[in-house]
């Protein structure tokens, strides 16, 4: 095994335990490691090359750089670069928070949540496809549930390697579960219909000029409507797909009942209000709606809200 170890330099201020912790979605880990540092692990897909992705913070939030240390059978220059920039997407290195933090400033109760997160950068998925599957693993059922199958299905179906005695796996392949038949998919507790979104949005990502890649001149809204129209995609799936599959950073899932309770709460005196209402309200945070989202999402977490 090979290994090579290079540094990223984030855009301030970049907070990486708060970002990696909140972005250490399965099959992503944040440990505190083997000397008690923060470390943030995955396996990454790079051309095909399994390639074990090893991240801690060597800076501060003002000033901050990360060491990410890289292992593999192959580690030539296209899969170190290949893989240095889906760490960077993946934890939202190149995200500019300042104007954020200045619209919001005059906000008595975002600006305390802010505060309490400060430098929290929005973590992405590894690819559209791993965005959409883990959101439509997650419909209708609880969080805990949710992540019991999503773990069976990235064991069960994802390439894995140990590294140092743990097992880690990659997220599986369009082309894996394309191969899979619904009944095998249903083993998963997944249902009937359920097992068939999964399988049609894998076939989907292996067209790249599907559904699931539309026109880069498309405005969010006509992204939301456009992903709307693959089968089992509503509109709380697509607004998460839009935020942390394909990046946008104005993309705010109003009919996420937790979401519309912490706004209800904070700032209409705790009368729970509608979608719509909602909706419209949050039109005061555009064009930063997914900081937004993140940092109340965060905000509950930390039981700040």
């Amino acid at each position: 095994m090979l290994t090579k170890t290079t540094t990223i330099s984030p855009t301030p201020p970049y907070n990486f335990e708060r970002t990696a912790g909140f972005g250490a979605i399965y099959p992503a880990t944040y440990t505190q490691g083997d000397k008690g540092t923060p470390t943030y692990e995955r396996l990454l897909n790079i051309n095909s090359n399994i390639i074990f992705a090893s991240v801690r913070s060597i800076g501060s939030t003002s000033k901050p750089k990360l060491s990410l240390e890289l292992t593999g059978t192959e580690l030539n220059a296209t899969e170190i670069t290949g893989s240095v920039a889906q760490i960077e997407w993946v934890l939202g290195c190149d995200q500019d928070l300042s104007k954020f933090y200045s619209m919001i400033s005059e906000d008595h109760f975002f600006n305390g949540i802010v505060t309490a997160q400060h430098g929290l950068h929005v973590p992405m998925k590894g690819s559209i496809f791993e965005s959409f599957v883990l959101a439509i693993l997650g419909q209708q059922i609880s969080n805990n549930i949710a992540n019991s199958i999503r773990k069976t299905f990235i064991e069960t179906y994802g390439s894995k390697r140990v590294i140092k005695g743990t097992p880690f796996f990659c997220f599986p392949t369009p082309e894996t579960v394309t191969a899979l038949n619904i009944e095998t998919l249903m083993k998963l507790k997944l249902s009937r219909r359920k097992a068939e979104y999964i399988s049609g949005i894998a076939k989907l990502a292996l067209d790249n000029a599907s559904a699931l890649h539309p026109e880069p001149n498309l405005s969010d809204e006509e992204v939301i409507k456009h992903y709307m129209g693959i089968r089992g995609v509503g509109e709380w799936t697509a607004h998460w797909a839009l935020a942390n599959g394909k990046g946008s950073l104005d993309s705010f899932p109003s009919g996420d009942l937790a979401l519309r309770k912490i706004i209800s709460k904070h700032y209409f005196e705790d009368t729970l209000q509608t979608e719509e209402v909602v909706k419209d309200f949050a039109k005061k945070w555009s064009p930063w709606r997914t900081y937004a989202t993140t940092y109340l999402f965060g905000a509950l977490r930390q039981s700040l809200v």
